[in-house]
């Protein structure tokens, strides 16, 4: 790829809080233009402060960087997640649009005419409208995984939704799981820093020979949080399934550790 990226002009980086920067980026080599990636993160109008999420569309013929859609409706930090399903050829982002409500849009990326329409509306799914999500696209169903509540008392947990059919089908309307599969619970509930801001992600293996698995991966503090005195940090977990088996372990977490031992992230 070329080097850094220019912000469009009258745009500029959101002033939020530090849990409201994320960007997704997807690779295609089926874009009507091209191979190429479509890149999203948060940017806002310098005139009236309004936020939005901005596209920049990279081509991979002649190595260059251009503007694409301004995507409206976006919660000023909220989390952004885009997959692509082969099958159908169709890109999907995931964006939080306030009052608790989780947005998709999508585009045919062999379309010319480069036009995000507005697909599932996905009510009280998040915890907070800030809550990081992840997605995946596996033989035509989408995997999405952000942190949700069983109920008002209950501990914040990373749930798997599952998106089935094609959006704007007439045959195939979307469809999802109202009763989401439980993936894990982050360890993280003190004196109600509950750890939903944290870095979610997700990814799948298809190895000739061994059995496809799905990943999900997050970032989590066992014991403290720099708030508090308390001390000693998990930094990033990990848990996995078969693809086969729709079913999450209740056990199996993994820690990950990220550079020295005795360092703790900041």
């Amino acid at each position: 790829m070329a080097g850094n990226i220019s912000l469009p002009a009258g745009s500029e980086d959101p002033d939020n809080e530090w849990d409201g920067y994320r960007i997704a980026a997807v690779y295609s080599k089926n874009f009507y233009n091209g191979p190429g990636v479509r890149l999203f993160y948060h940017s806002q109008w310098q005139s009236n402060g309004t936020t939005f999420v901005q596209e920049m569309i990279w081509n991979q013929q002649n190595d260059s960087w251009s503007e694409g859609a301004k995507l409206n409706n976006v919660w000023p930090n909220s989390h952004v997640t885009a997959t692509i399903d082969d099958s159908t050829n169709i890109l999907r982002l995931f964006f939080s649009s306030g009052g608790n409500t989780l947005q998709e849009l999508y585009l045919p990326i062999m379309d010319p005419n480069g036009q995000y329409t507005d697909g599932l509306s996905l009510n009280n799914f998040l915890g907070h409208n800030n809550a990081d999500i992840a997605a995946i696209s596996i033989n035509g169903t989408i995997h999405l995984y952000h942190y949700a509540f069983s109920n008002q008392t209950a501990a914040p947990g990373i749930y798997e939704l599952i998106i089935t059919g094609t959006p704007g089908s007439i045959n195939k309307q979307e469809a999802y799981n109202l009763s989401m599969p439980f993936v894990s619970s982050p360890q993280l509930t003190v004196n109600g820093y509950e750890s939903v801001y944290q870095p979610l992600a997700v990814s799948n293996t298809a190895v000739p020979g061994l059995q496809p698995q799905i990943y999900v991966f997050w970032a989590d503090r066992i014991t403290g949080d720099p708030t508090t005195a308390l001390s000693g940090y998990g930094e990033l977990l990990e848990i996995s399934r078969p693809f086969s088996n729709a079913t999450w372990p209740s056990t199996g977490s993994l820690q990950i550790p990220l550079g020295d031992i005795n360092s703790q992230p900041s």
